[in-house]
Order: C-alpha cells, then sequence, then structure tokens
C-alpha cells in the first residue's frame, strides 16, 4: 500500500514540476490560452 500510495506521490510532483517548467517557458498569458483550449478538447 505504502508503495502505492509513494508511486502516486511522485507521479503528482513530476506532474507540478513540468507544470512549473512549462509555466516559466510559456508566458501567462500564453499558458492560460493553452489551458482554455485543453478544457474547449477536453
Amino acid at each position: 500500500m505504502a508503495k502505492h500510495a509513494l508511486s502516486l506521490l511522485l507521479k503528482i510532483m513530476l506532474f507540478y514540476v513540468v507544470m512549473l517548467i512549462v509555466a516559466k517557458a510559456i508566458p501567462s498569458d500564453g499558458f492560460v490560452s493553452s489551458i482554455s483550449v485543453i478544457k474547449h478538447f477536453g
């Protein structure tokens, strides 16, 4: 059980880090528009 929880936590952290990198790579307005596009198609 602990292994599963740790794996999930690692995935969440990885996702968070990727999001931070993307947020730094793309200007804020571009980031917001990309999110709205994802919500529109998703």
